[in-house]
């Protein structure tokens, strides 16, 4: 089970998850992030070759969920193709 994703704390390719339609639920002190969160700015592959704006987290846990979205994980894709590469590493936040 991968750890849960943090708003203002996880990041996908550099980019730090901006917001989430979570107003509640925290982790460690961070907001949960789940699906159709916002994240910031971040390059684009091949190096230099641009970035990605506005990308929006997509992949989500089927059986967690917030206020009706899928909470967010660790290796979860986002519409830009990256996945999110930083988790709480928390055991007590581990989401199937």
């Amino acid at each position: 089970m991968p750890p849960v994703a943090q708003v203002g704390k996880s990041t996908v390719n550099g980019g730090v998850i901006l917001s989430s339609p979570n107003p509640t639920m925290t982790a460690n002190g961070f907001l949960v992030a789940v699906k159709a969160g916002i994240v910031g700015t971040h390059p684009a592959p091949p190096f230099g070759s641009g970035f990605h704006v506005g990308a929006t987290l997509q992949g989500c846990s089927a059986i967690m969920t917030v206020n009706g979205f899928g909470v967010v994980r660790e290796g979860d894709v986002c519409s830009c193709g990256h996945t999110v590469d930083v988790g709480t590493g928390d055991s007590t936040f581990l989401v199937d």
